[in-house]
């Protein structure tokens, strides 16, 4: 799972340092034990939906008729 670093840690287990910002994988049960930690040390990443070609068909290009001259 990823997980988003809040705050910067060391990780008891391997010592790894995790700076703040940074985007780190971690196996399932570990990833429950960091989000269950009262600090606040990290977050879900939330994965953008993937994009499809239906959202380029949605954008339709506006034909724009020139206005007659008045005499």
């Amino acid at each position: 799972m990823e997980l988003k670093i809040n705050i910067e840690f060391r990780d008891k287990f391997t010592g790894e340092l995790y700076k703040k910002d940074s985007i780190v994988e971690f196996e399932e049960d570990r990833a429950k034990e960091l989000l269950a930690d009262k600090r606040n040390l990290v977050e879900k990443v939330k994965k953008a939906a993937p994009k499809t070609e239906e959202a380029h068909d949605e954008k339709k290009t506006e034909v724009v008729k020139p206005r007659k001259k008045k005499k």
